[in-house]
């Protein structure tokens, strides 16, 4: 079953727990239920709200992830025979990034990246960029408010090639990354 759903991510009880709420929740009775990001793998637990009738999850986030970056409109996929929802798809493009905090900038495929991020958010899914380096760091970068934020990112589900040919050296590193 797809459905689009917001995930909502508040601080709850220390802050290496977060509550994300799921609208619609009527579509999730399930407990416990296990939410896949990409490759990142949480389990969840409902929780129901006495005075407000509503039900929202929680989960135990291990201190070296900020899950801000899931709070938007996804699509999800629950696959009832495992219990598991899946938001996505999550997608990453690999490619030459200049700059430094607060002016970074994808010299050749800028705009492109730009164009992906927008379809992705309509549609509910995640993109981010990287360098290799970065890739194999786990980290990359997302659009929020019209700018680059790096963060730790999960691998996605889909990597697109954004190096171009004349970065040979780049390409082999991206070719073993593939295997």
């Amino acid at each position: 079953m797809f459905f689009d759903l917001h995930v909502k991510i508040e601080q709850w009880q220390d802050e290496k727990s977060v509550q994300i709420s799921f609208f619609p929740t009527e579509a999730l009775n399930i407990n416990p239920l296990k939410l896949c990001v990409g490759h990142w793998k949480f389990d969840l637990k409902k929780q129901d709200a006495e005075r407000t009738n509503e039900s929202w999850f929680q989960m135990k986030n291990d201190g070296k992830r900020n899950l801000f970056f899931l709070e938007r409109k996804w699509q999800g996929y629950y696959a009832a025979d495992s219990a598991t929802l899946f938001l996505g798809p999550v997608i990453a493009i690999l490619t030459e990034i200049k700059g430094s905090k607060g002016n970074i900038q994808f010299p050749s495929i800028e705009e492109f990246c730009k164009e992906v991020d927008q379809i992705f958010r309509k549609k509910g899914g995640f993109m981010y960029v990287a360098n290799l380096n970065d890739f194999y760091k786990k980290t990359g970068y997302y659009r929020e408010e019209h700018e680059w934020k790096k963060e730790t990112l999960p691998i996605p589900d889909v990597i697109y090639n954004g190096y171009t040919r004349e970065k040979k050296n780049l390409l082999v590193r991206f070719e073993t990354l593939r295997e």
